[in-house]
């Protein structure tokens, strides 16, 4: 074996290496040095050794020549350039390497050479041949006959290289065996046989090929030519289809097209020569044509063509463009659209419609028909529309018209006078529809001209007048160009009913008896009179004539206890009205002194205060006796008075020994008083009242209701005497006296007894009232009442109370003696109270107290015997007692009652009574509803803020 120069050339510079090493190391003993690695790097190019051409994606494997071991390996690229690269050591690296070659499609490969770093290797490798087989029949197309001795050949594509070439049998077919070293996608197949046209097709290459060939026997060539025309008018005719058959329907030969002369041309084959053949045209909008020509290489054949007929209907229906109704009779006429030639002409049928059929060539067929509709009473109508051979088309016709006028004048039948605003109609006798409508003018005439439609025209009209305060008219005239209509209208009815209720401005309260008239404005005769019912109501009925009804009525009401009450009200068949009579008005001490004694201020009035009155005369009325008081035992006042807040200032009223001695002398049952302010805002001499049995500020007795009503002054009496009433058998409210009394009997600062109305279940009570005057008297004082009966709720008395010394009992600093069924809650006493016996803070003597209940005393309380901080003299069991509190301090009183049971009355220092402890200490009392806590002073009650 030859070393490769390489290989000598790798050993020479390894032993060059040895002997510079041992050199250098001074002749000593050399180490063993490590086994050094050679880089390998082989490339080259592997291409189709048949084409030259280069091989992409062969696989290319470096093994060792002497053991075949695997070194390297690597794939072509595009270019079919490979590179593979290795490392080994040098003490094994091997002699010769092996390149394995293999790609798809060719034959694998395997080429030697020496080792060396670098190793280049071209490599060619043979295609890889395909043996295939193509088999198939060659037969005659027409007879289906096989074709013997055909020749069957192979190529390539495109011309390429013939593959294979093939003889068929007596039976037609062909089978041959061939190689192919470079498969093609395709095969190209081509069969020839004398007497027969070559064939040829293009089959998908496989190992087993196989194609069948028809071929057609070989043709005489003959060419047909001619032109095509309209019959009628001798123009070509362009598009026409032409073909050329065997006579008797046989195969067709040809088939052409003519040009835009009308002329064709077409070439063609005829294997087996016909004598003649049959030419045929057919062309669009023409019917079809034929003729026969003797055959020959050169054949002519001109052919005419008739038009064809395009048969076409029109239809639809003829109607009223107002009602919709159909028009009988009508003619309907169509023509071509620009020429006007007549298509066709129809006439509607009785329910509007028409029908027409006619024919048009379809070579003159129009684009539009103008359409043409006409009947006697109505305005022509038409309209063009697009040709179609069904044409559906509806018309309405408008009627024609014819005009009239129609006057006249529009009276009263009652006095001839005009009457302007009616409304005139018109409309044809026995129907609906209106033909006109006009107003008259302030002479009561119309005129007015109107249409009416030709077809429509009547016989007669009917005309109305109408107006809304009038009964209508309606008469039947005959029709014409003029027309007359006058008309007498009768004022229509207006039955009117007004109704409502009576009452007192005063209260709301009901008024029955109260006169009531309705009047036109600013006449004094009345349409209706009546007279108010129980509960007030009343209802006026009368009947007015429509147009002379007033915009506006005018109500009056009237009863002695008011003054007369005047409204007005819109005019209607149907008026709600309530009417307030207002109260009698009272501007002076005169016309307060007026009423019971003057007939136009009624002891059962309705009266308001409407300014404050100066009383200081009174002082000299009456020989000294001063103002006489309003009410007595006999007729006491059962009216309504309204002070209104207005003061009525130095009242006087000296009786002597009279009873009801005061302002009121006696509010009976019904009565009401409220609102009245006795005092002076400059006071020269105070209200002053002496006299006997019932005295007091504001009333000498009360059945009635006293309410918001305030006095101030000075009132001296004998029984029952109080600031405010005398005797109170009635409601008093959120009523206040400031009042000096002084009295014998039941003397209290605001009344004298509280008691209830005999026979007349009303129980005399009192609520949210305080006196703050000074009381003075000698059995049952008290500081707001002093004998009570009834009740006394939530109510206050501020002022000193003091009984004769030595000789008085029942007095208290809210109530002098608590008899009957009384209840006293929710009170206190401040004042300081003194006497002889039966004393006490809150009241003098229980006797038979129902409830004496949430109550206190915080005044001084002195007397000589049966003295206490609430209660002197307690003569009932106890029970009755709750939540009563007295200032022990202040009092002086260590004991609530003097004597008696005592059970429910505590006694609390002042500290404990004032401010914020009050709350604290006075448990029984409701500070969340009743009370309220006052900083530095006793409890006050919540409406007193």
């Amino acid at each position: 074996m030859q070393l490769s120069t390489s290989r000598v050339w790798f050993v020479l510079a390894l032993f060059s290496l040895s002997i510079l090493i041992s050199c250098d190391s001074g002749g000593g003993t050399p180490e063993p040095d490590e086994p050094s690695e050679v880089s390998v790097d082989v490339t080259g190019t592997v291409t189709s050794a048949g084409a030259d051409g280069p091989i992409g994606g062969a696989s290319v494997e470096v093994l060792r020549a002497d053991n075949g071991n695997t070194l390297a390996s690597a794939t072509t690229d595009t270019t079919g350039s490979y590179e593979a690269t290795f490392t080994i050591e040098e003490p094994s690296a091997p002699d010769q390497i092996r390149l394995a070659l293999s790609a798809e499609g060719f034959v694998d490969k395997e080429v030697s050479t020496g080792f060396q770093p670098s190793v280049s290797e071209d490599v060619a490798l043979e295609v890889m041949s395909v043996e295939a087989t193509a088999s198939g029949t060659v037969t005659d197309s027409d007879a289906g006959d096989p074709i013997e001795g055909a020749s069957v050949t192979g190529t390539r594509p495109d011309g390429g290289e013939q593959l294979f070439e093939a003889t068929t049998s007596s039976d037609g077919t062909y089978d041959v065996t061939f190689e192919v070293a470079d498969e093609p996608s395709e095969v190209e197949i081509a069969a020839s046989a004398d007497g027969f046209e070559m064939g040829s097709k293009t089959v998908s290459f496989s190992e087993e090929i196989a194609a069948d060939f028809g071929l057609p026997p070989s043709t005489t060539q003959a060419t047909a030519s001619g032109t095509v025309t309209d019959e009628d008018t001798g123009d070509p005719i362009e598009g026409a289809n032409v073909t050329g058959t065997r006579p008797d329907g046989g195969d067709q030969l040809f088939q052409a097209t003519t040009s835009s002369d009308g002329t064709y041309e077409a070439t063609f084959g005829v294997a087996d020569e016909p004598s003649e053949i049959t030419v045929q045209a057919e062309a669009e909008n023409f019917d079809s044509g034929e003729r026969s020509a003797s055959f020959g290489e050169q054949i002519t054949a001109d052919v005419s063509l008739q038009p064809a007929t395009i048969e076409a209907t029109a239809s639809g229906t003829v109607s009223r463009s107002d009602s919709g109704d159909p028009i009988e009779g009508a003619t309907v006429t169509g023509t071509r659209a620009g020429s006007g030639d007549k298509l066709f002409e129809a006439t509607t049928s009785s329910d509007g419609s028409y029908q027409a059929s006619y024919s048009v060539k379809a070579t003159n067929e129009p684009s539009d028909v103008d359409f043409a509709v006409s009947a006697g009473d109505f305005k022509s109508g038409g309209a063009t529309v697009a040709f179609s051979e069904e044409i559906a088309r509806d018309f309405q016709l408008e009627p024609k018209t014819t005009e009239a006028t129609v006057s006249g004048t529009v009276t009263r039948s009652d006095n001839s006078d005009p009457i302007d605003g009616v409304t005139v109609t018109g409309s044809p006798a026995g129907g609906s529809e209106k033909l006109f409508e006009t107003t008259t003018n302030a002479s009561g005439e119309y005129e007015t001209t109107f249409e009416v439609k030709v077809p429509d025209e009547p016989d007669q009209i009917s005309v109305a007048a109408n107006l809304g305060d009038y009964d209508g008219s309606e008469k039947t005239v005959d029709f014409g160009s003029a027309i007359t209509a006058d008309f007498g209208l009768s004022p229509s009815e207006v039955n009117v009913t007004i109704d409502g209720t009576i009452t007192a401005k005063l209260d709301g309260s009901t008024v029955e008896g109260a006169e009531v008239s309705a009047f036109r404005p600013n006449v004094s005769g009345a349409l209706a009179n009546t007279t108010s019912e129980m509960g007030g109501a009343y209802s006026l009925s009368f009947t007015v004539l429509a147009p002379d009804a007033p915009a506006e009525l005018r109500l009056e009401a009237s009863e002695s206890r008011f003054d007369e009450a005047t409204l007005t009200v819109g005019f209607s068949e149907s008026v709600s009205q309530g009417i307030a009579l207002p109260s009698i008005e009272i501007s002076s001490i005169e016309e307060l002194q007026a009423i019971q004694t003057d007939s136009n201020f009624p002891i059962d009035g309705f009266y308001v205060q409407t300014s404050d009155i100066d009383a200081s005369k009174t002082a000299s009325w009456n020989g000294g006796k001063g103002f006489e008081p309003i009410g007595d035992d006999a007729i006491s006042f059962t009216g309504a008075f309204n002070g209104n807040s207005f003061a009525i200032e130095n009242l006087t009223v000296h009786r002597g020994e009279e009873d009801l001695v005061s302002l009121f002398g006696a509010v009976g049952e019904g009565g009401a008083v409220r609102n009245v302010v006795l005092q002076g805002v400059s006071i020269i001499e105070e209200t002053s009242v002496l006299g006997s049995s019932s005295v007091g500020g504001l009333a000498g007795s009360n059945v009635g209701r006293i309410s918001n009503c305030e006095v101030s002054g000075e009132v001296n009496g004998r029984i029952n005497t109080g600031g405010l009433v005398g005797t109170n058998r009635g409601v008093i409210s959120s009523s206040r006296a400031s009042v000096t009394v002084s009295g014998v009997v039941e003397t209290g600062g605001l009344v004298g007894e509280n008691s209830s109305g005999v026979g007349t279940g009303i129980e005399g009570s009192i609520q949210n009232s305080i006196a703050t005057g000074n009381v003075a008297g000698v059995n049952k004082t008290g500081g707001l009442v002093g004998d009570n009966f009834q009740t006394v709720e939530a109510s206050v008395a501020t002022g000193s109370v003091s009984g004769e010394v030595g000789n008085s009992e029942s007095v208290g600093g809210l109530i002098g003696i608590i008899n009957g069924s009384s209840n006293v809650i929710s009170s206190y006493a401040t004042g300081d109270v003194s006497g002889a016996s039966e004393v006490g803070g809150l009241a003098g003597t229980n006797i038979s107290g129902i409830e004496i209940s949430e109550s206190y005393a915080s005044g001084l309380v002195s007397g000589d015997e049966d003295v206490g901080g609430i209660i002197g003299l307690n003569g009932t069991d106890g029970a009755n007692l709750n939540a009563l509190y007295w200032d022990t301090e202040a009092s002086g009183q260590s004991s609530g009652v003097g004597r008696g049971d005592a059970t429910g009355t505590t006694g609390l220092t002042t500290s404990e009574m004032q401010g914020n402890s009050a709350e604290e200490n006075m448990g029984g009392f409701d500070f969340q509803n009743t009370w309220r806590v006052v900083m530095g002073d006793y409890p006050a009650l919540q409406w007193e803020e």
